[in-house]
């Protein structure tokens, strides 16, 4: 078989996790710079803001609060630079108090590899609408402001900051998460110690803290200083240890331009431990041993669990949903998310539409299945640059550079299935391969597509040029990408790369 595309969104997710740190921010205006960098090697920066909006007519000031994140990762010798922007204004109904905060408007800018993308949502008492501006499709939809109670993130990091300057040892506040498409996150710290760090050859006492989201399950270490500035943070991951340091904006940018961009894929990479690459893909049935829990799905079936390894069985094909137990179900709200077009699932682009058209010409239309194999076929031919130059481009920017590595694959069939009607969502794991990245006999991160046919969800791989399926295929997540360009299912994903373990127990 052909070397597999290893998944790239870990890129895009570390740069999401880093996004979650419930940073504290001091009275009146900030400008505050930090290397990031991965086991020790310089690989990008934040750069956090406040600023105050000077106010217009007989509207009061604004708060503007904003934070840019800048990741360059390696990839099999080609680098690749994942940025975000994310500003947020609110106004305050009577003195700066963050509970008379009021949410105004938010933008977010996100280069993932592929063209940039720029989102504003604009609040408006219950309703908020959104805006996407990008080089390839422009739309906006309205929708209701998210429900319950939630602070926007200026008077978030006031009440944070509050909290600790008063001697909290807990705290726990909601607010918004643009990145995962206007969601409310639950953040909390837990006060931990106190220490010292040294910056610039002076040692800066600080409280360290551990914060973490609902969004995702990692712990973030953060060190605050006496005046309650973010002084560093640290991410235990298994591809490394990601730490942030407040620094000034020239070390930072010089350190960032002069380093070499580490490279992911070979600490991600699981050796094949009991059989091949070649006879795993070649079977029409297998079964593994994992060391982390792992969703069940038609080709996918969990047979046992002692809390430590998960004993799971794959097929080439899913069998009818008849036989499947449990039956599996596919509810309103979820047949509405896997046919709706999103900022990377854009299935209502026009050259999308075209290519689906003309792909299913003369294809009865009453066989789901042979229409849904028959895309895949086509996105194969579509994309003839298989390459690894983007973190994650939209199926529109992949129908028209005709080029991408397993996501662009994944996204483009999933827009394609939409287009047709057909619900569709995209699966991430890991996949056999005979060679990859100069390692042979290993299970590589991949991406490929889920077709909701017959009543049930059947796997599709449009990198695959012979067939659609194999059972090296492991699934680990699945998800609609209806969250915002950093999906918390994506980013929840990240926290079992590097550490998944697999036995070949069978192949048949």
């Amino acid at each position: 078989m052909r070397s597999p595309r290893s998944l790239r969104l870990f890129v895009c997710a570390t740069a999401a996790v880093l996004a979650l740190a419930l940073q504290a921010i001091a009275s009146g205006p900030s400008d505050d710079w930090y290397l990031v960098t991965l086991a020790g090697q310089p690989c990008g920066f934040m750069h956090a803001w406040q600023s105050e909006i000077a106010p217009h007519g007989d509207q009061p000031a604004l708060l503007e609060i904003g934070q840019e994140v800048l990741m360059r990762m390696g990839r099999a010798g080609e680098t690749v630079t994942v940025r975000t922007k994310q500003t947020s204004r609110e106004r305050f109904a009577g003195e700066q108090h963050a509970s008379s905060a009021l949410m105004v408007s938010a933008h977010m800018e996100a280069e993932l590899g592929g063209t940039p993308m720029v989102t504003t949502w604009t609040f408006a008492g219950d309703k908020v609408l959104e805006r996407v501006d990008a080089v390839r499709r422009k739309g906006q939809r309205e929708s209701a402001v998210p429900l319950g109670e939630w602070l926007p993130p200026g008077a978030a990091q006031m009440t944070a900051e509050s909290q600790r300057a008063a001697g909290a040892e807990s705290i726990t506040v909601k607010t918004l998460d643009f990145e995962a498409g206007l969601r409310v996150a639950t953040l909390t710290s837990k006060r931990v110690a106190a220490g010292e760090i040294v910056l610039s050859g002076a040692a800066v006492p600080v409280t360290w803290w551990t914060t973490t989201s609902d969004l995702n399950s990692f712990a973030l270490s953060e060190a605050f200083g006496p005046d309650g500035t973010l002084v560093q943070s640290k991410l235990p991951m298994e591809i490394g240890e990601i730490i942030m340091t407040r620094s000034t904006k020239e070390s930072v940018l010089r350190q960032v331009s002069s380093s070499t961009a580490p490279d992911l894929l070979l600490r991600s990479l699981t050796p094949i431990v009991g059989s091949s690459a070649r006879a795993i893909a070649q079977s029409s049935e297998a079964t593994y041993l994992v060391s982390k829990a792992v969703p069940g799905s038609s080709h996918q079936q969990v047979v046992a669990n002692d809390g430590s390894t998960w004993r799971i069985n794959v097929r080439a094909t899913a069998p009818l949903a008849k036989d499947l137990q449990p039956v599996p179900t596919l509810t309103e709200e979820a047949r509405a998310a896997c046919l709706e077009s999103t900022a990377l699932i854009d299935c209502d682009d026009e050259r999308v539409r075209r290519a689906t058209t003309k792909t299913l010409e003369g294809a009865p239309p009453d066989n789901t299945a042979h229409r849904a194999e028959l895309l895949r076929r086509s996105v194969y031919a579509i994309l003839r640059r298989k390459d690894l130059a983007s973190a994650l481009a939209s199926a529109s920017d992949a129908i028209v550079s005709r080029a991408g590595d397993c996501t662009e694959h994944a996204v483009l069939l999933a827009a394609m299935l939409r287009a047709d009607g057909i619900p569709s969502r995209v699966a991430c794991g890991v996949v056999s391969a005979e060679s990859f990245a100069g390692q042979r006999d290993v299970f590589a991160w991949h991406m490929w597509t889920q077709a909701w046919i017959d009543g049930r969800w059947v796997d599709l791989d449009a990198t695959l040029p012979d067939r659609a399926f194999h059972p090296g295929h492991i699934l680990c997540s699945v998800t609609p990408l209806s969250g915002g360009v950093m999906d918390p299912a994506i980013v929840e994903l990240t926290a079992i790369i590097g550490s998944l373990k697999i036995e070949v127990v069978d192949v048949r």
